[in-house]
């Protein structure tokens, strides 16, 4: 193996550390807000869920209008429709209201939760010291 060679491979192995502590950061950095996006997504979930409800609502509603044939069945029909949405909306916000307390019993329980890092001891620093046994040639012009 020539000297070039033998150098890149050292230098990859310097490279290698940095990689190997940016992923050790990264983890950190997902176990620290893993908690936190956990609760988007549910906060998500639950308002698209209620996006859909409130969507079948509102089909239900034109069906109900397209039958009435009294305005009293256009007034019951839009009871129906608003005692479904506020109930939908109620049931939600409660859902999204423990969503929001998981949450922040969660970020307190987190701190006991982070990984800690390795503390990878350096046996000894790296020089590269060019092989005493090749000799460069020089000429003066």
């Amino acid at each position: 193996m020539d000297h070039t060679s033998m150098r890149k491979v050292e230098s990859a192995l310097q490279s290698h550390d940095m990689f190997q502590l940016m992923c050790e950061g990264a983890d950190l950095v997902s176990s620290v807000w893993q908690p936190f996006l956990k609760s988007v997504g549910r906060w998500n979930l639950e308002v698209a869920g209620l996006g859909v409800k409130q969507t079948q609502a509102t089909l239900q509603l034109s069906r109900d209008l397209a039958r009435c044939r009294t305005p009293g069945d256009v007034a019951s029909a839009n009871i129906r429709y608003w005692e479904a949405m506020t109930s939908q909306f109620a049931v939600s916000s409660q859902r999204l209201a423990a969503t929001a307390a998981r949450t922040v019993a969660q970020a307190g329980d987190a701190e006991t939760e982070v990984v800690t890092l390795r503390v990878k001891a350096r046996d000894r620093d790296l020089i590269v010291i060019p092989d005493q046994s090749e000799t460069l040639d020089r000429k003066v012009a």
